[in-house]
C-alpha cells in the first residue's frame, strides 16, 4: 500500500517495543511524539527509539484548528532539533496557511492532519464522499500556499 510510517497516539513509549520492532522489520518507521512538556530523558529516548520524524505536539490539549500558533513554539522547536537528530514535524491545531508558513520555517515538517479530516467531514456531510481526494489534495495545496 505504499505505507511510510505508523504514528500511533495512545501507545506509550514503554509500551511500544513490541509494535517498533514489527514495523522496523517491515521497513514502516514507528513515528513517535513529542509535547511541550516532555521531558529531556523522554526526547531523547523518543529519539532513539522513533523512525522517520520526530511529531512535536505544538501545544497541550485537544488537537483541532486554532486561531494563533503557540508562544514560544520557535524556541521549543530549535530546542527539540538541537537535542534530536531526526527531523522535526510540528503539528496539533495548525489549519491556515499563514501557520504552515509559520511552522515549516521552525521545522522539517508541518502537519495538518485536522484541517484535512474536516475536509473529509464535509464531503461526506455533503453527500459526496467520492469527492474528497479531490478536496482534500485542494485544501493541502493551499494550506502550502500554491494556490
Amino acid at each position: 500500500a505504499g505505507l511510510d510510517g505508523v504514528l500511533v497516539t495512545d501507545l506509550p513509549l514503554e509500551e511500544g517495543g513490541e509494535l517498533r520492532a514489527e514495523l522496523i522489520a517491515r521497513g514502516i518507521d514507528p513515528i513517535l511524539l513529542v509535547a511541550p512538556t516532555t521531558d529531556a530523558t523522554r526526547v531523547a529516548d523518543a529519539a532513539r527509539e522513533g523512525r522517520g520524524f520526530i511529531y512535536y505536539i505544538s501545544r497541550t490539549g485537544v488537537t483541532g484548528a486554532r486561531e494563533d500558533l503557540p508562544g514560544g513554539l520557535a524556541a521549543d522547536v530549535a530546542a527539540l532539533r538541537a537535542a534530536v537528530a531526526l527531523p522535526v514535524a510540528v503539528g496539533f491545531g495548525i489549519s491556515r496557511p499563514e501557520q504552515v508558513r509559520a511552522v515549516a520555517a521552525i521545522a522539517q515538517g508541518v502537519v495538518v492532519g485536522s484541517a484535512l479530516v474536516a475536509v473529509i467531514e464535509d464531503a461526506v456531510r455533503e453527500g459526496v464522499p467520492q469527492e474528497a481526494p479531490a478536496r482534500i489534495e485542494r485544501a493541502a495545496t493551499t494550506l502550502m500556499g500554491l494556490l
